[in-house]
């Protein structure tokens, strides 16, 4: 019993022993969360761009200009905010194939937010801008659209991004150009801009071309001693202010002529108007010119007595006119001139051209002759023709007709 008791004792002393000698055992760790991951990809499209990715961390915004991939070690985000901007020449197109998180950006506009709470995976398709061109013409005329060198179709087109354009217009006969209008994204330029018209095409643009009925000028001069208003029926001419006016071929333009008080009207010269009338000139291609004289109302003896004219002795010549200078002398100056010369070999002298003048004493002006076509072929020919001036009040003598 003893022994036993004393084997009882060994054997609890040699477990309790091995108890105490037995190494503790190890305590498990914590597991560390796995970092939440946002991939971007912005190269699906054949445009160019970059996402931008905006969030906060312990309440500080954080913006990563170009994010293709953000990390974050196991702290949800409340939101995370996309951006897509495209280069210069692209333009965004939308988000797809959006996984995780960012599933809830697919299709959505830009900018996207979203929660981040597990991994996610997006795309942002970028395309590049084909802008169009339209052009469209009212009135008679022909439009050309100069891409890059090349002429192309105005009609609504696809080009690239940047092209060089050049919009020329080119009326028809008897038609004019008269102004861009309605331009809209690149074209918006051209508006009130002259004929041709440049820009560089980044945008879907459009543009109107004007073309009218081509106008021709008629002007009025006033000469003479006097003074007074010369109107225009249709109206263009008020003169007055406004002497020069534009109006359709084979328009009937018909000039009246008002004189001030204390003058006189005494007559037209020009596109063969004579006499005191009513003018009536019918447009034509080139431009017209009509002389209306006006004399101040003599007041003294001496303004009534009849003055004599002095012709310059050189005269140039302008297509169908000759511009010839009149100084008047001794009192009022008025009648008319006439140019006398030989324009066939051998024959007698001709009218080759007349105006009417009025003139004070002092005065000297120039005044339009409208040259015979015969006078202008024998110039051409000689390149000097030999003419005398003569009228009433005229002092006789010799001119040269110049070119």
């Amino acid at each position: 019993m003893t022994f036993l008791r004393r084997a009882g004792l060994v054997f609890v002393s040699m477990a309790v022993a091995a108890f105490a000698l037995a190494p503790a055992a190890a305590v498990a760790e914590p597991e560390e969360p796995e970092p939440l991951v946002l991939e971007i990809n912005p190269e699906v499209g054949e445009g160019y761009g970059e996402v931008r990715c905006e969030y906060k961390v312990e309440g500080e915004k954080v913006v990563e200009p170009e994010c293709v991939e953000l990390e974050f070690e196991g702290i949800a985000q409340k939101a995370v905010t996309l951006k897509a901007i495209p280069e210069e020449g692209s333009e965004f197109v939308d988000f797809e194939g959006g996984e995780g998180s960012a599933e809830a950006c697919n299709g959505k506009a830009n900018p996207c937010s979203f929660p981040l709470n597990d991994w996610a995976a997006i795309e942002a398709r970028f395309e590049p801008i084909e802008p169009t061109l339209v052009v469209e013409a009212s009135g008679m005329g022909e439009v050309a659209c100069i891409v890059e060198g090349l002429e192309e179709p105005c009609e609504g087109e696809e080009f690239e991004f940047g092209a060089k354009v050049q919009i020329e217009a080119e009326p028809e006969e008897g038609w004019e150009f008269a102004k861009f209008q309605n331009g809209a994204g690149s074209a918006s330029v051209c508006n009130g801009k002259p004929n041709p018209c440049s820009f560089s095409l980044k945008e879907n643009s459009a543009l109107e071309v004007v073309f009218v009925p081509a106008t021709y000028s008629l002007t009025v001069s006033k000469a003479g001693t006097g003074s007074g208003t010369v109107t225009s029926s249709p109206a263009g001419i008020s003169c007055g202010s406004t002497c020069t006016g534009k109006f359709a071929e084979d328009t009937e333009v018909t000039l009246s002529a008002t004189p001030a008080s204390g003058s006189t009207f005494t007559g037209w010269s020009g596109e063969g108007c004579s006499g005191t009338g009513p003018c009536v000139v019918t447009i034509g291609k080139a431009a017209a010119a009509v002389t209306a004289t006006f004399a101040a109302s003599p007041s003294t003896k001496e303004e009534s007595k009849v003055g004599r004219v002095r012709v310059s002795p050189r005269v140039k010549v302008r297509g169908r006119r000759a511009r010839v200078r009149l100084s008047c002398s001794g009192g009022l100056c008025h009648g008319t001139l006439k140019l006398r010369a030989r324009v066939r070999r051998g024959g007698r002298p001709v009218v080759i051209g007349r105006t009417r003048f009025t003139l004070a004493a002092g005065e000297s002006a120039f005044f339009p002759v409208k040259i015979s076509a015969a006078a202008r072929r024998q110039l051409r020919k000689s390149r000097v023709l030999r003419a005398r001036a003569v009228g009433i009040g005229v002092i006789d003598r010799s001119v040269k007709l110049r070119p």
